[in-house]
């Protein structure tokens, strides 16, 4: 928040408005975040001051021998809107921001341009509005809509689905048209077993993907932490979620002892609660160590419970004051 010889931003301001300085701006720095304190600051010390703000993509980390900034496009289109907040009329970016950086900015920009009613106002823009004709559109990709298995929770209708086992060898052709057939006579989706009793079958979610690309079908995916650490589960979400597969039954997984492996160790980073935090985590676009996604997990997450407990109503409030606020909760 100072600069290299150890000025703050109250006497800075003061300087270059002293001087006629036209636009007071910051750049560089360490992520948007860290400069958007810089520039409450300057609008604090001088609030009708013209500011700019251009921030890098966060501290940069040599990975195999280059660069990577850990912001994604996503965040910087969320910071642009405090930047307008404490009074920036120019914004950019700085070292390791790229057209898609800059794409978002300018999306939220217009938002609030068009909230001010200034859609139509003249701006300088060195980036064409529309792609041209034969490149990639480097647009920020809109959220996922909800799973066809929320909507209908949400619109209070009641949702059928049947549980499959995986098979125990490598031919899952069974369990695929027993997925087409409970289709035919009206499931809304198909629930997909983890090794339950931990005896060892085909995963659960490559069963899922072949369900879905065969049957066209939704499938909610029985997901445990029995058997993944920490960066084993956030691997298989992300490869869930690239797949199709949204639905997830958060659950912690039965013993291996209880199966026939008994050499095999259960790992138990975390438990279903755990879980279900990474998969909200992943839902706010974030991961467990709070590194930008690029764009919202769009999961819809289920837990079980034992019906036959005396205090369940209990053990459901307990459970969600547990668990951070933003999942969808089904039971």
């Amino acid at each position: 928040g100072l600069t290299v010889t150890g000025l703050s931003p109250e006497t800075v301001v003061q300087r270059l408005q002293d001087v006629g300085a036209d636009v007071v701006g910051v750049n560089c720095s360490v992520g948007p975040a860290s400069m958007l304190q810089t520039v409450e600051s300057l609008h604090a010390a001088a609030p009708h001051v013209l500011l700019s703000a251009m921030p890098n993509a966060g501290f940069p980390e040599r990975v195999e021998g280059r660069f990577y900034y850990p912001s994604s496009p996503e965040y910087f289109g969320r910071e642009t809107m405090g930047f307008l907040s404490q009074g920036a009329c120019l914004v950019g970016g700085c070292c390791g921001t790229t057209p898609m950086h800059i794409r978002s900015m300018r999306a939220a920009l217009d938002q609030q341009l068009t909230a001010e009613g200034l859609a139509n106002a003249p701006f300088i823009s060195g980036i064409e509005e529309s792609a041209p004709q034969g490149m990639a559109d480097y647009g920020v990709q809109e959220d996922e809509q909800p799973t066809g298995i929320l909507r209908k929770l949400r619109e209070g209708k009641f949702v059928i689905s049947v549980e499959v086992d995986p098979p125990r060898g490598f031919n899952a052709q069974k369990q695929i048209e027993g997925a087409r057939h409970a289709a035919q006579v009206g499931a809304d989706a198909v629930n997909v077993a983890d090794s339950p009793m931990a005896r060892v079958r085909m995963s659960a979610l490559s069963l899922c993907v072949q369900i879905q690309q065969q049957v066209g079908i939704e499938t909610i995916v029985h997901y445990t932490t029995r058997d993944r650490s920490l960066m084993g589960l956030q691997a298989d979400l992300i490869g869930a979620r690239a797949l199709g597969v949204r639905n997830i039954l958060a659950l912690t997984g039965d013993p291996p002892s209880l199966g026939g492996n008994q050499q095999s160790t259960a790992v138990y980073d975390v438990d279903s609660i755990g879980l279900v935090r990474i998969i909200d985590r992943f839902n706010q676009g974030l991961d467990l160590a709070g590194q930008e996604m690029g764009q919202k997990g769009a999961f819809t997450i289920a837990v079980a419970c034992d019906p036959t407990r005396a205090d369940l109503v209990q053990e459901v409030d307990r459970f969600h004051h547990k668990v951070s606020g933003g999942a969808h909760f089904t039971m």
